[in-house]
């Protein structure tokens, strides 16, 4: 058992599990990455659990938890400017930083309105990335990634239209989507 202070006091909108020893921790506008160390062999309950770690990228971060997801080892978040993924250097020792993965739908994402960016929803069904954000869908697919000309990894990217989506999430390879009136698709 272990507890630790984040921070400036912000709620965390989302936790990450990056590898056997490192804690990826999002707030609104602020990526972390922990280092959990474990020491079965020490005496005292404290102290068999060591957390160390620092802000990585503040800037960007997670809008709610109900945005974030994981498609093929990508561990994406949207937090209101685009959707981001942990770029880490886990092998180095280098500092993690999130890249925006949405650059090719930038124009769409940024036309909605505080209140649709707040009750966005997100989830990964079939290797694919869904953020419901309005009435739009933003689809990123894994299965059709590519660096752009700054090598940053990229997705293509399909919107649907007239999907409005209160709730979401993937059930038996199934993608089902709860509505503000209570339907369920």
């Amino acid at each position: 058992n272990c507890a630790f202070y984040v921070g400036d006091g912000a709620p965390i909108t989302a936790l990450y599990n990056l590898s056997r020893t490192y804690l990826g921790v999002f707030k609104k506008n602020k990526f972390f990455r922990y280092t959990i160390t474990h020491n079965p062999l020490a005496r005292e309950l404290s102290r068999r659990t060591y957390v160390t770690g620092y802000e990585s990228q503040s800037g960007q971060g997670c809008i709610s938890p109900y945005v974030c997801a994981t498609v093929n080892g990508d561990y994406l978040v949207y937090d209101g400017d685009g959707v981001f993924g942990i770029e880490d250097a886990l092998s180095s020792g280098e500092k993690s930083y999130l890249e925006k993965r949405s650059l090719n739908i930038e124009n769409g994402l940024n036309k909605h309105s505080l209140e649709e960016i707040s009750s966005a929803v997100a989830c990964e069904h079939d290797g694919r990335y869904y953020l419901f954000l309005g009435d739009k869908v933003y689809i990123a697919d894994s299965r059709h990634r590519f660096n752009d000309k700054s090598a940053r990894n990229q997705y293509e990217w399909w919107i649907w239209d007239n999907i409005k989506a209160r709730s979401v999430c993937e059930y038996k390879g199934r993608l089902f989507i709860g509505t503000e009136d209570g339907r369920i698709y």
